[in-house]
């Protein structure tokens, strides 16, 4: 148990200095391309901040859920422009008819 507790909590008797200087400036980059990724995309004004609280605040977790809904809407915004979850059939048809060469 205590070697599972120190993996956690990176007390590992191989990790130098460095190690730990490296896992903190990829922990910056990471969430500093979140944040502009998230001041690039049209959203509004709360949903910004609630979305930048999440990604600073909520380590990990709130990166992964700002990823994965951005995966989530942008597939689902093409699966649209393609013609599926609409009413009518015709969209369909016309997707499919002006993506054939």
């Amino acid at each position: 148990m205590t070697a599972l507790r120190n993996f956690l909590f990176l007390k590992i008797i191989t990790v130098d200095t460095i190690h730990y200087w490296i896992l903190v400036a990829s922990w910056v980059v990471l969430v500093l391309l979140g944040l502009w990724s998230l001041a690039s995309t049209p959203r509004g004004r709360m949903l910004r901040v609630f979305w930048a609280a999440a990604i600073i605040f909520l380590p990990g977790a709130g990166l992964f859920a700002y990823v994965a809904t951005c995966l989530i809407h942008a597939d689902w915004e093409v699966l649209r422009q393609m013609g599926f979850f609409s009413k009518t059939k015709k969209k369909i048809v016309r997707s499919i008819s002006v993506s054939e060469p």
